[in-house]
């Protein structure tokens, strides 16, 4: 932090002599926005920052820089120096020869201050617990033992669970004739801290522990491109180097000090491993006659780990599978990347134009097949499989069209014809190929200084090729089982947006957008997805000094997912045992603001307000609903005891601004701001009520929870322009 303050500080002693610059020279212009802020806050303080740092005490808000001299243009800019959330970038150029940029951003990422958990971490990626405590819980009756894991999380200190991020990166161009340019960019992203993660000792015990971070991201990119005639051609090179210093974690189990068959004293989970991706890419571009353009890009690219370990089956010593281990101590990943993109775009006439776009990406997967001829659940106990099980690496063929035929008569209107064939194929998955169909109509008015509308309809079909029943058999899962992501689906959408200007400097938008997707072959997974979104507002500035906004809009999501409760055997079978989740998320938004500048030529004064309303419910139903695609005789009565409902989700957060500045002069500002946040939230899976269910067994948690909060933040500002 000593090297941050340092150059907030440099900043800062910069800004006089970046003043008295101005009084010799125009070509230098720039501004500071410094002061002092403040807070207080009630509730949850992680969820307020999150993203940010609004720490209390002095603050370098904005510094802003501009400067020509000798045809050399610069461009400084720094936003919350000496912060967490601070980022720097500096660009610069001389037109027709050179231009380049650097920047420094940095990304907070505070889940909870309220986070406890009694593992000790001497070991970058080992959670132990004292074999003493392990020996107490074990020697606890079952029914003693939840208490006690609760106390031991509740005696354990309070930590931040948090992360960040740190990116530096620059490009620079190089043009040595008009026609040809060299480009050039690096990035390197840095990320370290923790993040919430987990492992299973049976489905009656989970733990929680702070997985920790620590990976680095090196991205490359260099290219070379050239204009002769009619034609343009590109060449690149492209690297990206993913370093993760953390491949693996190991936690302790805390009801169990000693490994024994069926339960271990500690488990294993594994982490990304570091890869390189390597590629060079190509383009040609080609000026037709009758205003058309044809452009071809093709990329080709080899993604390989370094040298990944293959985590040992099990980590308990009491199991020995030594003899189904997979033959081989590590991944060997290896993947063939290659794509080409092919656009053409002509508008012979002032009455139609054509796009089209065909693109083509292929993942292909080189990882080595290997065979486990036994296999452990939850570190326990060694089985059989049936058949051997098999590691295969998973492939994508993705190949897509899109065209477009615009139609321009002389009127007030623009017709737009579309058609989208999207196709994949899959490895490993129930369908070997999805094809997606999808014809579109646009609508647009032209500008008529009174009226603005755009209305798109959208109908897809998406069918699947191959269907493979063997890999939900394989799986466990239902025959009729189809996953969203690949089951034959209807689709039909509509959007219109629309701008209507009665009067000089006021207009009135509306827009809405509704959809429906019938999964029409699914009989169990999603049935169905729906969402209507309509929204109106209103903007206008009635004077030069006034400007005011308001909106509001309201979303509603709805779906229907069904399923069976039954165990192999009979009831796997028992259309009785269906049920289904009947989903159904409802938001309500206001958007307001309000904008007076030069109030007696000294005051500018801005307001805002936002307010977002949610409101999910899931009912479990069984019956009738369930299964209301099947023609009435074929329901079949429950068996299933009725479904307890689950409360409502519920969340409210509000916001609101005020900023005042007050001209002194063309050099000087004080300003006064004040910012007020309140988050309200009811969530049966994480709120506080949920927390005390899920502790109540053997689970030891993080306590990480969503949880309410009320903030009220002050700035002081001095702003300076010179």
């Amino acid at each position: 932090m000593r090297h941050y303050t340092a150059l907030a500080l440099l900043l800062c002693a910069l800004v006089p002599a970046a003043v008295s610059a101005q009084e010799t020279s125009s070509s230098n212009t720039g501004s500071v926005d410094l002061g002092v802020r403040g807070s207080s806050l009630k509730g949850d303080a992680a969820r307020y920052e999150r993203y940010r740092d609004l720490g209390d005490g002095l603050f370098l808000e904005t510094f802003r820089w501009r400067a020509r001299s000798d045809g050399w243009y610069f461009v400084g800019a720094a936003d919350h120096v000496a912060r967490g959330d601070q980022r720097y970038r500096f660009d610069f150029a001389k037109p027709g020869l050179l231009k380049g940029w650097a920047q420094w951003d940095q990304i907070p990422m505070l889940l909870s201050r309220t986070t406890r958990s009694p593992y000790s971490t001497n070991l970058v990626g080992e959670f132990r617990l004292s074999d003493a405590i392990q020996t107490q819980l074990q020697g606890l009756s079952t029914a003693a033992r939840p208490a006690a894991v609760q106390a031991l999380v509740n005696g354990s200190a309070m930590f931040d669970l948090k992360s960040k991020r740190h990116s530096a990166g620059g490009a620079l161009e190089y043009l040595p004739t008009p026609q040809s340019s060299l480009k050039v960019a690096l990035k390197q992203t840095y990320r370290d801290g923790s993040q919430p993660s987990g492992g299973s000792f049976g489905h009656s015990q989970v733990v929680e522990f702070a997985a920790p971070i620590d990976h680095t991201l090196t991205d490359f990119e260099a290219s070379a491109e050239i204009e002769r005639g009619s034609m343009l051609f590109r060449a690149g090179y492209t690297g990206s180097w993913f370093k993760n210093d953390v491949t693996s974690v190991v936690f302790d189990n805390p009801l169990r000090a000693t490994d024994i068959s069926g339960t271990p004293s500690s488990g294993r989970l594994g982490l990304p491993v570091s890869s390189t991706q390597l590629g060079v890419n190509g383009m040609v571009s080609i000026k037709l006659p009758r205003k058309s353009r044809l452009t071809a890009y093709a990329t080709m690219s080899t993604l390989k780990d370094d040298n990944g370990v293959i985590l040992p089956m099990t980590s308990n010593t009491a199991v020995a599978v030594a003899a189904g281990s997979p033959e081989r101590g590590t991944l060997n990943g290896e993947a063939q990347i290659s794509g080409f993109n092919l656009n053409f775009t002509s508008r012979p006439s002032s009455l139609f134009s054509v796009n089209a776009r065909l693109k083509y990406y292929d993942y292909d997967n080189k990882l080595p097949t290997f065979t486990a001829t036994k296999k452990v659940a939850y570190d326990g106990n060694v089985s059989t499989p049936a058949s051997p099980l098999h590691a295969e690496g998973f492939s994508l063929t993705r190949l897509n069209l899109d065209a477009d035929f615009r139609i321009t008569p002389k009127g007030p209107a623009a017709l737009t014809l579309g058609y989208g064939r999207y196709s994949d194929e899959r490895t490993h998955r129930i369908y070997e190929e999805t094809v997606d169909n999808v014809m579109r109509v646009k609508l647009d008015t032209l500008s008529t200084g009174v009226i603005s509308v755009r209305a798109v309809y959208e109908h897809a079909q998406r069918r699947g090729e191959g269907f493979d029943v063997n890999a939900l058999i394989h799986a466990n899962e239902q025959p009729g089982m189809r996953h969203f992501d690949l089951a034959n689906r209807d689709r039909d959408r509509f959007t219109v947006i629309a701008s209507f200007m009665p009067v000089m400097n006021w207009a009135l938008n509306v827009s809405s957008a509704i959809g429906r997707d019938d999964y029409l072959a699914s009989e169990f997974g999603l049935r169905d997805n729906n969402h209507d979104v309509y929204s109106i507002g209103i903007d206008g500035t009635p004077s030069e000094k006034v400007g005011l906004g308001v909106s509001y809009s309201y979303e509603d999501y709805r779906s229907l997912q069904r399923s069976r409760q039954a165990n192999p055997g009979v009831q796997f079978t028992d259309p009785s045992r269906n049920w289904a989740t009947d989903a159904a998320d409802k938001v309500h938004s206001v958007i307001a603001s309000l904008d007076l500048t030069d109030l007696g030529d000294k005051l500018d004064l801005r307001m805002s307000y936002d307010y977002n309303r949610t409101r999910a419910t899931y009912e479990y139903i069984t019956g009738a609903v369930a299964d209301r695609t099947l023609p009435q005789e074929a329901i079949v009565p429950s068996t299933l005891p009725t479904p307890r409902a689950l409360p409502p989700v519920k969340s409210d957060l509000t916001r609101g601004t005020v900023d005042a500045v007050y001209n002194i002069n063309k050099r000087f500002a004080i300003g006064v701001s004040y910012g007020y946040d309140k988050y309200e939230v009811q969530d049966f899976t994480l709120d506080s009520q949920a927390q005390q269910t899920l502790t109540a067994g053997n689970n030891m948690l993080l306590y990480y929870t969503y949880a309410p909060y009320t903030a009220h933040t002050t700035w002081g500002r001095i702003i300076v322009k010179w």
